[in-house]
């Protein structure tokens, strides 16, 4: 749990990174009639774009990427989310790596899509923010940190999803669920008065596992 929120956070990092650099590009490279020189404005069309088609891309690479894990035994890729053993911290190295190559390639292309059609798009942000352009500090508080909360909510929620380890990896780093199958004839069993519940005086009166003449030294009698 601790690991997969760490590689989220890194990854939110990285790519808010990657979403101010996007922005800048845009920004000073944007085609058409309509030119938006407004960084703040691109940033939230990018977090928009991002969300949306960027999330659909990142499933996609995400999927992608477990079918090549199974197909050629990838063992620290095939079970997202699993970090287990001795070779645990490695798993998740390979893990975080596959997941950092995943979000540069799905920022790369919306790179590329918010380029073409920069025109269209800087056309929508200038009418969206013309209201907010007049207060630079609302506008950096909406912008960079309202917009992209609200945003951030559905898409970790969906991509965390898809890297935790699944219910059915025996080997997940989660707990698994409790044995509470019955104990067996001639199994050896912990006594009750060395277990860490009531004492054996408050039991049935007064009354002690033994005088049942079910336990006797620690081994179920037949």
């Amino acid at each position: 749990m601790v690991l997969r929120c760490i590689q989220q956070a890194l990854g939110a990092m990285y790519a808010h990174v990657l979403n101010m650099m996007i922005s800048s590009i845009i920004a000073g490279n944007a085609t058409g009639s309509q030119i938006l020189d407004d960084e703040c404005a691109w940033y939230a069309i990018n977090y928009v774009i991002d969300t949306t088609l960027g999330l659909v891309i990142t499933i996609v690479f995400l999927d992608w990427l477990e079918k090549l894990a199974n197909y050629f035994n990838w063992v620290a890729l095939k079970n997202s989310g699993v970090y287990v053993g001795r070779e645990g911290i490695i798993h998740w190295i390979w893990q975080i790596s596959a997941w950092i190559l995943i979000l540069s390639l799905v920022k790369v292309i919306i790179c590329v899509v918010m380029y073409i059609f920069s025109s269209p798009l800087g056309w929508v942000g200038s009418i969206l923010f013309a209201p907010l352009q007049s207060n630079i500090r609302f506008e950096l508080l909406f912008v960079m940190i309202f917009f992209p909360g609200v945003l951030n909510i559905v898409y970790f929620w969906i991509t965390d999803s898809y890297l935790k380890a699944g219910k059915g990896d025996a080997d997940s780093h989660d707990e698994g669920p409790i044995d509470m199958s019955p104990v067996k004839l001639g199994e050896s069993v912990t006594p009750y008065s060395q277990m860490g519940g009531p004492s054996q005086e408050k039991l049935n009166g007064g009354e002690t596992p033994s005088s049942y003449g079910g336990v006797h030294g620690g081994t179920v009698l037949v």
